[in-house]
C-alpha cells in the first residue's frame, strides 16, 4: 500500500473503532473519499478493499459499503492487526508446548524470518476446547490473514482433525508442522507441512554411530514398535534409517533393548562384561536420559564405559550432553515462515504439499 491509501484505511478503521461509524452504519462511497483526499478512486478502493478484506466492512451490491458487527473482543483483536496492513500472517501456538520439536527459538525465527518480507505476525495460542478453536477459525477465514502457520502438540491434534473442514475454507497458505513426519500425515485440506524427516534423521545417526570403528552397536527405544501402529511409524522410520545406514556398510543390525529394567539389565551385564566398546543409539532423549540414569547406578557412566547417542534435542536434557542428531528449532521457524510468505513456488491455491525438515548432527561429550 501507498501512503494515501494507508491514510485514507487507518482513518476509516479508527472511525469505526470509536464508532463514528457503528455497526450497520455506511461509510463513505469510493468517489466521495478520492475527493476528500484529493486523490484518485483507485487508491481508494484498495483501502476500502482491504478493510473488506480485514472483515471491517462488507460490500453490497448497489448499496454501498456497510459495518460489519463484530464483538467488542473481535473489534479489539482487529485492532491490533492494523499495523499490518496488507500483509498479516496468524501464526497459532499450542498453550503448553512440549518444547519436543519446536520452541520459542521457532516462534522467534518465524517472525524474524516473516518480518523480513514485511509480514506483521500476530501469535496466538490454540485453544483447548472444540467450540472455542471453531470459532477462532471462523474469525480468522473471515479477516483474510495472508498466510496462517500451526504450530501444535500432541493435545491439538485431534481438535484439529475434527476442525479439518475449515481449513478449506482458507484462501491463504495454511503451514503446519508435522512432527510424526509424511509417513503421519494430518491430511488437512489446503496446507503445506513442515514434515520431519525421521528415516533420514535415523540414516544420520546411523552413520555417525560407525563413525567409532570396530565397537557394538546397539538400539534402544521404550517398547519394540508394531507394524501398523500409527504411533509408532516415526519410530519405524527412525529404525529403517539407522539400519540402512549398517546395512550400507555391510554390518548387521544392531541388537535392540527397551528401557524395561529387565532389557536394561542385560545391557549393563553386557557392558560390564566388556568394560567398553559399546555405542548405543537412543530413539530419542527421553529415552536416552533413562539409560544414562539407570547404567550409572550399575556404576557405568558415558563415555567411560560405553558412547550414547540419540535422536532429537531437548532443553530439559541438557545436562546430559548427549550427542544427537536433531531439526534445529531455528530451522523449523524459518521453514514455515518461508512457506507461508509464499516463497517456495509453484504451489496452487489448493495444492496440499509438503516439505523435508531433515536434521543436524550435533556432538557433545557423551560421543
Amino acid at each position: 500500500m501507498n501512503q494515501i491509501q494507508k491514510k485514507i484505511f487507518t482513518e476509516l478503521s479508527v472511525k469505526i473503532f470509536s464508532g463514528i461509524y457503528p455497526s450497520g452504519s455506511q461509510i463513505p462511497g469510493e468517489r466521495e473519499l478520492a475527493h476528500a483526499y484529493h486523490t484518485n478512486i483507485m487508491n481508494a478502493k484498495t483501502a476500502v478493499n482491504l478493510l473488506c478484506r480485514r472483515g471491517l466492512v462488507i460490500r453490497k451490491r448497489h448499496k454501498g459499503t456497510t459495518v460489519t458487527a463484530h464483538t467488542p473482543e473481535e473489534l479489539t483483536f482487529i485492532k491490533t492487526t492494523l499495523a499490518a496492513y496488507d500483509k498479516l500472517l496468524i501464526l497459532l501456538c499450542s498453550r503448553n508446548g512440549t518444547n519436543i520439536h519446536w520452541d520459542e527459538k521457532s516462534v522467534e525465527a518465524f517472525c524474524e524470518t516473516a518480518e523480513k518480507f514485511r509480514y506483521h505476525v500476530k501469535v496466538l495460542f490454540l485453544p483447548e476446547r472444540k467450540h472455542s478453536l471453531e470459532t477462532l477459525l471462523q474469525f480468522l477465514v473471515a479477516i483474510h490473514p495472508e498466510g496462517i502457520a500451526i504450530l501444535d502438540d500432541n493435545f491439538d491434534h485431534r481438535l484439529l482433525y475434527e476442525l479439518r473442514h475449515q481449513f478449506a475454507l482458507f484462501t491463504c497458505p495454511v503451514v503446519r508442522h508435522n512432527r510424526f513426519g509424511p509417513s503421519v500425515p494430518l491430511n488437512l485440506p489446503n496446507t503445506r507441512s513442515a514434515d520431519i524427516d525421521h528415516f533420514r534423521n535415523g540414516l544420520l545417526a546411523g552413520q555417525l554411530a560407525l563413525e567409532k570403528e570396530k565397537m557394538i552397536y546397539v538400539t534402544v527405544n521404550s517398547d519394540v514398535p508394531a507394524q501398523g501402529d500409527e504411533d509408532s511409524l516415526h519410530c519405524l522410520n527412525k529404525f529403517a534409517g539407522i539400519h540402512t545406514a549398517f546395512r550400507n556398510a555391510g554390518l548387521p543390525l544392531p541388537q535392540n533393548y527397551t528401557w524395561q529394567e529387565s532389557s536394561l539389565s542385560c545391557l549393563a551385564d553386557s557392558i560390564r562384561k566388556k568394560n567398553s566398546g559399546y555405542v548405543l543409539i537412543a530413539i530419542n532423549q527421553e529415552i536416552a536420559a533413562r539409560v544414562c540414569d539407570y547404567l550409572a547406578l550399575q556404576n557405568l557412566t558415558a563415555p567411560g564405559n560405553y558412547r550414547i547417542l540419540t535422536i532429537e534435542d531437548q532443553k530439559q536434557y541438557e545436562k546430559y550432553s548427549f550427542s544427537c542428531v536433531a531439526v534445529p528449532k531455528r530451522k523449523t521457524g524459518e521453514l514455515m515462515a518461508f512457506l507461508a510468505c509464499k516463497k517456495f513456488l509453484p504451489v496452487r491455491l489448493g495444492d496440499t504439499c509438503s516439505f523435508r525438515l531433515t536434521g543436524e548432527i550435533i556432538r557433545r561429550k557423551t560421543f
